[in-house]
């Protein structure tokens, strides 16, 4: 049998500022050769399984479900304007990864995830 190492084209990639100020957007570039129309980004905080928040490849989490095409790369933006609870926003200092599952089925299977972290706030 023989197995086949995909090519860097083949390989999705994720590319996220490592230090976030507290309170500003989260903007990370993709690349997705595999790309779907039901492929999500995650945040998720490193020290648990569950998410907090999430994004369509359309940009927000109010537009995934209205026909939104597949992506093969772009950028992808978490801000208070598209996060569907506010409570979620901003996020808490400390460490997170961002992460492109394959598609939209639970479990999520993450093709690609990106750590970083959302430093303390500077008036504290």
């Amino acid at each position: 049998t023989s197995s086949e190492v995909p090519s860097d084209s083949d390989v999705p990639s994720l590319s996220i500022e490592y230090r976030i100020p507290y309170g500003s957007p989260i903007v990370a570039t993709f690349t997705n050769p595999q790309a779907n129309d039901q492929n999500l980004f995650f945040i998720i905080p490193t020290d648990s399984e569950d998410d907090l928040l999430w994004s369509s490849m359309c940009g927000g989490q109010v537009d995934w479900d209205n026909g939104c095409e597949a992506q093969f790369d772009g950028t992808i933006t978490f801000e208070d304007s598209n996060i569907d609870n506010d409570s979620d926003w901003p996020l808490d200092p400390g460490s997170y990864e961002l992460c492109l599952a394959v598609d939209d089925n639970w479990p999520y299977y993450y093709s690609v995830c990106a750590p970083f972290v959302i430093d303390v706030p500077s008036d504290v």
